[in-house]
C-alpha cells in the first residue's frame, strides 16, 4: 500500500499536482500508525512510515520535490519494489534492506571520514570478522500455536481495510 501510494504520488507531484500528491502520501502515513503488532508498530511500519513523512517533507514545494522529492520518491520504489536497499540520504534513519556487510562498510567509512590516516581494514580481515560473527544463535521455543491465528486475523483484517480504502479512492 505503501508502495503504491508513493508510485501514485510521484506521477501525481511529476505532472505538478503537488497538493494531491502530498495528500496521497499523508493519507499512507495516517493508515499506518494505525497498524500495530501486539500493541506496537513493527521496524518495518515504523520505517515506512519514516518514510512517507520524509517524502511529505519533501513536497512543500514544486522545487524541493524535483530536488529531494522525486530522487527520494524512486529510490523507496526501487528498494521496495526490489526489497533492495537503496540510500536515500538520511542513512542512520533508514535501514531498511540494508545487509550486515553494508552496516560494517558504512561505520567504515564513517570512521575514515572522522580521521583519514587509518585506513579502512581489508576484504580478508573484513571476511575474518564476518566468519567469527556466524555463530548461529541458540533456537527459540515456539510459542503456543494460538497468537499466530490471531496475527493472521489482524493481517486480513488490515488487508480488508486496505481493499476498502483503495476502493473508495477509485469511485
Amino acid at each position: 500500500m505503501a508502495l503504491n501510494s508513493v508510485k501514485e504520488a510521484r506521477v501525481l507531484a511529476d505532472n505538478s499536482e503537488l497538493e494531491r500528491a502530498k495528500n496521497i502520501v499523508d493519507e499512507a502515513k495516517h493508515m499506518l500508525e494505525g497498524v500495530m503488532v501486539d500493541d506496537d508498530p513493527t521496524e518495518l511500519i515504523k520505517t515506512l512510515i519514516y518514510d512517507l513523512k520524509q517524502l511529505s517533507e519533501f513536497m512543500k514545494t514544486q522545487k524541493d520535490y524535483e530536488e529531494k522529492g522525486r530522487p527520494y520518491a524512486l529510490s523507496f520504489e526501487t528498494s521496495h519494489d526490489r526489497q533492495r536497499y537503496a540510500a536515500r540520504g538520511d542513512v542512520d534513519e533508514v535501514r531498511s534492506f540494508a545487509t550486515p556487510r553494508m552496516n560494517a562498510y558504512l561505520e567504515q567509512a564513517k570512521k575514515f571520514d572522522n580521521d583519514p590516516n587509518t585506513p579502512p581494514p581489508s576484504v580478508e580481515t573484513d571476511e575474518k570478522i564476518e566468519r567469527a560473527n556466524k555463530r548461529p544463535p541458540p533456537p527459540k521455543p515456539l510459542p503456543p500455536v494460538t497468537p499466530y491465528f490471531e496475527i493472521v486475523r489482524q493481517v486480513l483484517n488490515f488487508i480488508g481495510s486496505v481493499l476498502k480504502w483503495i476502493a473508495g479512492r477509485r469511485t
